[in-house]
């Protein structure tokens, strides 16, 4: 029973996250199409850049300088047609993968000028659509269910009201005989 209890509990607070970051994720998605923001970071020997544009999330990171400090942020506007299947083909990746807009490459630069690495770097992308798929299916399995549980309340109820009326007949029956 604590165990049903606790399950509820967080799917309730799952679908509660889920529904507030929907609008965020969709916000972002469609900004991806007309604002390419990137952001980086280089400090104690690791470099990570993260991406954000033409429905896609990159994620960049690799090996650097121990006395490399950067950290910064870049937004303009979207170049029509460039994605990050491209950013890995310019860069030479040794290695890339390719699938329905997920992403993996291994690099020896990465999209960011003046960050030297000393190792290959790694890039991992998702499209945004993938999450949105995600935080969508929270909200819509509460209504689906709920909509499942309003047909079981009103077949319940129809049941209960046809044998209310059969127990208000039976006393009525009852009553007329004992006035008899």
């Amino acid at each position: 029973m604590r165990l049903n209890v606790l399950a509820d509990t967080i799917s309730t607070y799952l679908t509660l996250a889920c529904s507030l970051i929907l609008p965020v994720l969709l916000l972002v998605w469609v900004r991806s199409y007309m604002v390419s923001d990137r952001f980086y970071r280089a400090e104690a020997g690791l470099a990570v850049v993260a991406g954000v544009s033409h429905g896609e999330v990159a994620m960049w990171t690799g090996p650097t300088p121990e006395h490399v400090q950067a950290r910064g942020h870049r937004s303009r506007e979207t170049l029509w047609g460039w994605n990050t299947r491209r950013t890995f083909q310019r860069m030479g990746a040794t290695e890339h993968f390719w699938l329905l807009g997920f992403g993996y490459a291994h690099s020896h630069a990465m999209p960011w000028r003046g960050v030297p690495l000393t190792g290959m770097a790694v890039a991992i992308v998702v499209p945004i659509w993938f999450p949105v798929l995600l935080c969508g299916a929270m909200p819509a399995r509460l209504v689906m269910r709920n909509m499942q549980t309003s047909k079981d309340f009103l077949a319940q109820r129809a049941v209960d009201e046809v044998a209310l009326q059969q127990s208000l007949r039976r006393g009525a029956i009852a009553v007329r005989e004992r006035d008899d």
